[in-house]
C-alpha cells in the first residue's frame, strides 16, 4: 500500500475540507474540554509519550516506551522526565505487581485515560467519510488501544506525517502549536460565511491553557515563515500554510481511515520489526 498516495487523493478528495474540519474541531475541543491534561500533551513527541503510554496499559516504564517511539521522537532524558511529569500530575500512576515483577510499570489512571480515549476518537474518527464501512467496532470502547496502536504503525512503516512535512513539524514540536495551527485551519476549513468572529489571541490562550503572549509569539513565528497574513477577521492562513498543511491533514486522514478499515493492521511492534528488516543496520 503506498500510504503517501492514498493521503493525497484523500487531500484532493471533494470530501476532504469538512472530514479535516472535523478533525480540527473534534482535536481542539478535546483539548479544550481540559486544558492542564492537555499540557501534558503539549507537543509532538509528549503527544507520542502519551499514546505509546496507552498502547501499553497497564505495562508502561520508560524501557517500553522508548522501544516502541517512532525514531527521532523523544530521547532517553524526555521520556524519563515526562513519565515523571505525568505521575506528579496523576496521569499515571503505578500499576499492581505481581509476584514475579521486577519492573515498576505504569498505568493511566482512570480520569485520564477517559481523557485520551476522547484524543483517540478525535485522531480516527474524523476519517469515516473515506471508509467504505463503518468498523463493527465502532462502539467498543476497547478498540481504541487497537486503532491507536494501528495508527503509530502507519506512521513507523511508511506514512511518517511529519518527517515528509519539516515546515510542519517544527511548528508542532513547539509547545502549543498544534492547537495553533489547528485554530486557524478550523476557521479556514469551515464553509463560507460561517466564521464571523474575530480571531482573539486572549480568548485563544484562555481556551487552550496557555498565556496570550506564548500564543502571540506561536503566531508571529508563523507570520515571519509566511504562513500567516492579517486578514479580516485576525490571522488567518496563508497559501504556503494551506499548501503544506493539506498534505499534512490528508496524510492523517488517510491513515486513520486504513486503520478503521481493516486494511492496515499490524501492532507498533510489529511495524518496528518490518521496519528494521529493510533498514540497513
Amino acid at each position: 500500500m503506498d500510504y503517501v498516495a492514498f493521503g493525497t487523493a484523500i487531500s484532493s478528495d471533494p470530501r476532504f475540507c469538512s472530514a479535516a474540519h472535523d478533525l480540527c474541531v473534534r482535536m481542539l475541543d478535546c483539548h479544550a474540554a481540559n486544558p492542564p491534561l492537555a499540557q501534558l500533551m503539549a507537543d509532538r513527541a509528549q503527544a507520542h509519550i502519551v499514546g505509546i503510554c496507552y498502547h501499553l496499559h497497564p505495562t508502561a516504564n520508560a524501557a517500553a516506551v522508548l522501544r516502541l517511539l517512532p525514531p527521532d521522537t523523544a530521547s532517553r532524558n524526555r521520556v524519563t522526565a515526562h513519565l515523571h511529569a505525568l505521575e506528579r500530575r496523576g496521569a499515571l500512576v503505578a500499576a499492581p505487581r505481581g509476584r514475579a515483577a521486577r519492573t515498576r510499570n505504569l498505568m493511566l489512571a482512570p480520569a485520564f485515560q477517559a481523557w485520551v480515549d476522547r484524543w483517540v476518537d478525535a485522531v480516527v474518527l474524523p476519517a469515516l467519510p473515506f471508509v467504505p464501512e463503518p468498523p463493527v467496532a465502532l462502539d467498543d470502547p476497547s478498540a481504541r488501544q487497537g486503532w491507536f496502536s494501528r495508527w503509530v504503525a502507519a506512521q513507523t512503516m511508511g506514512v511518517r506525517l511529519t518527517s515528509r512535512l519539516p515546515e510542519v513539524r517544527q511548528f508542532l514540536d513547539l509547545r502549543g502549536g498544534y492547537v495553533v495551527i489547528n485554530e486557524l485551519l478550523r476557521r479556514d476549513y469551515a464553509l463560507p460565511g460561517a466564521v464571523t468572529e474575530r480571531l482573539s489571541r486572549r480568548n485563544l490562550a484562555a481556551r487552550y491553557g496557555l498565556t496570550r503572549t506564548h500564543v502571540i509569539d506561536l503566531l508571529a513565528a508563523l507570520e515571519a515563515k509566511n504562513w500567516v497574513a492579517e486578514g479580516p477577521l485576525g490571522p488567518e492562513p496563508t497559501d504556503a500554510m494551506r499548501a503544506q498543511t493539506r498534505i499534512w491533514h490528508g496524510l492523517h486522514l488517510g491513515a486513520a481511515a486504513l486503520v478503521l478499515s481493516g486494511v492496515l493492521m499490524p501492532t507498533i511492534e510489529e511495524a518496528l520489526a518490518a521496519r528494521a528488516a529493510v533498514t540497513p543496520s
